[in-house]
């Protein structure tokens, strides 16, 4: 069995995603932006699909999703939002 030397996380499927403060994940309120790494590409977001939807597309060897998904379900997680 030959060793694979490629390695599991690369750089080029490293991303920044920097929430802007008025964001309320847990309530299904995403803004923000998304930062490649390896090419500095930064392009903003208003919703979790949004998201999702610029991760696939700045993803290398991926194809982007045929729809965006719908708004992500809110949650509690016991923290308190403030």
């Amino acid at each position: 069995m030959p060793l694979d030397l490629r390695p599991s996380y690369p750089a080029s499927h490293a991303f920044v995603i920097k929430l802007h403060r008025s964001s309320r994940p847990a309530k299904g309120e995403w803004h923000g932006c998304i930062e490649s790494i390896a090419h500095g590409e930064q392009y903003d977001f208003a919703s979790a699909g949004e998201l999702l939807l610029r991760l696939a597309r700045m993803t290398p060897s991926s194809p982007p999703p045929a729809n965006v998904p719908g708004p992500i379900p809110s949650f509690n997680d016991g923290a308190n939002d403030e």
